[in-house]
């Protein structure tokens, strides 16, 4: 199992610095978290807190995950590169393509393209897209993006979008691996369909169960397909949380910067990252070659 580190509430201009630090700690890669803006009023409740409340403060950055991609790649060389999770579905499907496709092609091939149907109404409707769309339009985006990065002439027409034949230059050299994030009965669904499932960590049990139930919507999955990958991401801050994750099948574990410092600015950044290496190596998790 490799651990990542996920970059959000890290400040946009210290990115490519943290991300360099990352690499030459021997993390193997890092996550960059997504929202377009803040609503002003907010009614949606977010899931992944106890009352539904957001958990960062109102000046925390969301910079755009595939420009800071290809600025951190620019400046790496074997660090890899994931979103947990980019909200598709708040986005027009070609211009996405291209966006992915371009970091993909400057970072080498070492880009995961993690996506996710979104949980914030008011997101949507600043931008004018369909809330309760949502999932069936990430199915088909994620159709769109095959299409696109094939790098032949292609076409689509279906429900929700629809575009005569083009072809998009540069295509990946290396396919882009598409991982869904989610812990629902859909989401992990509509993992079984791709490269990968991205669950959010609710302690080891729980953790452990939600694994189980994404193998079993695998294993139903029709015809000869390939097996799929499966990370966590949350407060994982313990070695024998990481050692029981990796036993229990995880491929990967994405700590969220913040939960291993208690300070914040590019000098707590660099120390959490010490932590990380530390902590990996605590677990038997081993670095990249």
């Amino acid at each position: 199992m490799e651990l990542w580190l996920g970059l959000g509430y890290v400040d946009t201009a210290d990115l490519v610095r943290v991300a360099v630090a990352c690499e030459q700690a021997g993390v193997a890669g890092v996550s960059m978290s997504d929202h377009l803006v803040r609503p002003g009023r907010l009614d949606s409740a977010y899931p992944y807190s106890r009352d539904g409340s957001i958990v960062w403060e109102p000046e925390t950055h969301w910079p755009d995950s595939w420009v800071a991609i290809g600025a951190m790649a620019a400046a790496t060389t074997t660090l890899r590169f994931g979103t947990g999770v980019f909200v598709a579905p708040l986005r027009e499907p070609v211009a996405l393509a291209k966006a992915v496709s371009t970091a993909a092609e400057i970072s080498g091939g070492r880009v995961v393209c993690g996506l996710g149907s979104g949980w914030m109404r008011e997101e949507f409707d600043v931008v004018g897209q369909d809330f309760d769309s949502r999932g069936r339009r990430l199915d088909e985006i994620t159709e769109i993006l095959r299409k696109l990065w094939s790098g032949e002439i292609v076409e689509h027409s279906g429900p929700h979008y629809r575009f005569p034949p083009v072809q998009m230059v540069p295509a990946p050299a290396v396919p882009i691996p598409i991982w869904i994030g989610g812990n629902t009965p859909a989401a992990m669904r509509r993992a079984a369909r791709h490269d990968g499932w991205i669950g959010a960590f609710g302690g080891l049990e729980q953790a452990r169960s939600d694994l189980q139930a994404f193998r079993r919507v695998e294993a139903e999955r029709p015809g000869p397909t390939s097996p799929v990958g499966a990370a966590t991401v949350g407060p994982m801050r313990r070695p024998e949380v990481l050692r029981g994750l990796a036993d229990a099948g995880f491929d990967a574990a994405i700590v969220p910067i913040p939960m291993l410092t208690r300070g914040r600015g590019v000098d707590a950044w660099l120390e959490a990252i010490e932590r990380a290496a530390a902590l990996a190596q605590e677990a038997g998790l081993g670095t990249p070659a």
